[in-house]
């Protein structure tokens, strides 16, 4: 993904109804309001790793966020991870998806943003 990913960070956003950043709230409130997000909110994490990908790359690679939701979903199948993600591109609109993991149990000299970062290294590669 690393060839059509512009940023990418980990945030600690503990609300998933809600967000730190307030450029992802109209997307978060899409995804509230229409059912989108049938996931359990109550068993992820309170961090998440945020992408915007670059609109003309992703087509010149014949890509879409559905495709990429779907690889992510089988390449962390195990983890049920939740995603949410720009549907359609709006005029002036950047192309962001947000990843969580839910609630897991970690190694003894492992964190969440430090798991998280290594789920991030591997999208990215």
């Amino acid at each position: 993904m690393s060839h059509v990913v512009t940023t990418s960070a980990i945030y600690y956003d503990p609300d998933p109804q809600t967000s730190i950043i307030k450029a992802d709230q109209k997307l978060l409130d899409f995804y509230n309001d229409t059912g989108y997000n049938d996931g359990d909110d109550s068993q992820v994490s309170p961090w998440v790793i945020r992408f915007e990908l670059d609109a003309t790359k992703m087509m010149g690679r014949s890509l879409s966020m559905e495709l990429i939701d779907n690889k992510l979903n089988e390449a962390f199948a195990d983890y049920s991870i939740n995603i949410i993600r720009q549907i359609d591109l709006e005029e002036d609109q950047k192309l962001v998806l947000r990843l969580r993991i839910p609630e897991m149990e970690l190694g003894e000299n492992e964190t969440t943003p430090i798991f998280l970062k290594q789920v991030e290294d591997n999208i990215m590669n």
